[in-house]
């Protein structure tokens, strides 16, 4: 019953029987038309999700790894295709703002190189870890749409953005003094760290 009263889903519904009305005039070849009742629509706001799922911190700290390795794998792809460069411009943005925390305040534990990516661990608070997987920047293309539902990656992606804001406004109000400086430590950043190399797979 509270799903069927989500206030979401009417906005949802909303867009579907606007799109059904833009596509008829773009079809009768009104593109004016369908360009006014497009514009007509009004955006939806994640953040009452976000405030309803995570009532603290710590909870919203719980789900971070998915959403910084979801933001880091967009931020990764090539600005054309199969993704909007808008996107990608988007993540790249918050993983480098998560990127200049972790170093600004010392806040890397962990580090390790695999086929995947690069896994990192980070400390956040007095007992909290955040890991996440930064892809390898190859220059291979994407994988194909058959390959890959980018249309639910990306509905995921869309929560995921609104989620790291929230924990980095909140992380950037309380370290605030220790970032003020412009750009990242020159030095320091790994001090402290026990680096380890080991082969994932064993050969014959």
């Amino acid at each position: 019953a509270s799903l069927a009263q989500e206030p979401l889903l009417a906005k949802f519904r909303e867009f579907k029987t606007l799109m059904r009305k833009v596509r008829k005039c773009a079809g009768r070849g009104e593109v004016e038309a369908a360009r006014r009742k497009h514009g007509r629509y009004e955006s939806y706001s994640l953040h009452r999700i976000i405030k309803e799922r995570y009532p603290r911190f710590g909870d919203a700290l719980h789900d971070a790894d998915d959403a910084l390795s979801t933001v880091c794998l967009f931020a990764s792809l090539p600005a054309e295709g199969r993704v909007d460069a808008a996107v990608v411009a988007r993540c790249a943005a918050l993983e480098h703002k998560w990127n200049r925390w972790v170093l600004q305040t010392g806040a890397l534990t962990k580090a390790f190189i695999s086929v995947k990516g690069i896994y990192l661990e980070a400390r956040v608070g007095s007992s909290e870890r955040v890991a996440w997987l930064v892809p390898h920047r190859f220059a291979a293309p994407p994988p194909h749409k058959r390959d890959v539902d980018y249309r639910v990656m990306l509905t995921f992606l869309e929560l995921y953005e609104i989620l790291l804001k929230f924990i980095l406004h909140k992380l950037y109000k309380d370290d605030a003094h220790e970032l003020a400086a412009d750009d990242y430590p020159r030095r320091g950043v790994f001090r402290g760290l026990v680096i380890a190399f080991s082969r994932e797979a064993a050969y014959p």
